[in-house]
């Protein structure tokens, strides 16, 4: 009786097992069914892609930039824009923390205080991943953000901005003459979440301004130059024309206690004259911590 039980037991192991494994390859073949984030990338053992993703939170003004490995070691890493770029957290976490559904994945890891922190993906139109983003409090309440994170092409922001810019923060340690001159930061809003930039302001005095947008997911960057003696005021607000990347044309600035905000816009160069494109902008000058 007793040999029978245990033959039954391992049958039942068996089953179960087997039932896993099946479950990991239909969430496998469903995600590339569907055309899902990742689906022309590598899948890992457990069903979830394999690469590299970068988004904004606009709430906070961070970059996060998400990374799944094939080593069962993965990253989700959170730089400040307001600092430059500086790195301020990085939660680790392996496979054993991650559970993925024909629909999401599920990350459920803590953070560097011990807080019980989840991470819920879902694919998200063939864009990347809707992030919502859940840190479970000491007061047992939940603080939420949602952001999207897209399929970066080779070098994140973070990287693609050390690599060329990283002694930029520096000049804010020079006083100025006029509030308005240093170096920048911030998120430009074009329509939504979904076109969220980043951009970097370089304003002295007697050199060329350079404006800069960098877009998650994108490797690159949209740069455009004007002269400071080509600005007109009125009211308290800066006007100016933008050379270089067809990005923008006009760039429009109001500083505040705050710092600048402001608007680009993108124009036909031809009469009759039309607006093809616009958007705001909320610039900090970028300090380090």
């Amino acid at each position: 009786m007793k040999i029978l039980i245990i033959l039954f037991s391992l049958i039942l192991t068996g089953c179960a097992a087997t039932n896993a494994g099946n479950d990991i390859a239909a969430n496998v073949a469903q995600w590339h069914q569907e055309g899902l984030p990742g689906n022309t990338q590598k899948f890992s053992k457990k069903g979830f892609p394999v690469g590299t993703w970068e988004g904004i939170e606009r709430t906070t003004a961070e970059l996060k930039v998400l990374n799944l490995t094939n080593n069962r070691s993965h990253t989700l890493s959170t730089y400040k824009i307001a600092f430059g770029f500086e790195l301020i957290s990085q939660i680790r976490f392996d496979d054993d923390d991650i559970t993925c559904g024909k629909f999401d994945c599920h990350i459920l890891t803590t953070t560097k205080r011990g807080a019980p922190h989840q991470l819920t993906l879902t694919p998200h139109i063939g864009l990347g991943f809707k992030v919502v983003d859940a840190i479970k409090l000491r007061t047992n309440e939940i603080y939420s953000s949602s952001y999207l994170l897209k399929k970066n092409a080779k070098l994140t922001i973070p990287e693609q901005f050390h690599q060329h810019a990283s002694a930029e923060p520096r000049l804010n340690n020079v006083e100025y003459n006029r509030p308005w001159y240093g170096f920048w930061m911030g998120v430009l809003d074009t329509s939504g979440e979904q076109n969220l930039k980043i951009a970097s302001l370089k304003f002295l005095p007697d050199e060329q301004a350079v404006f800069t947008v960098y877009t998650p997911g994108l490797e690159g960057k949209a740069e455009m130059t004007f002269d400071p003696l080509d600005i007109t005021q009125s009211k308290g607000e800066l006007s100016t024309k933008l050379q270089g990347s067809p990005f923008a044309n006009e760039l429009t600035m109001r500083p505040t206690l705050l710092g600048i905000s402001g608007s680009y816009m993108l124009h036909t160069t031809r009469a009759p004259e039309r607006l093809l494109t616009h958007g705001d902008f909320t610039l900090i000058k970028v300090k380090k911590r």
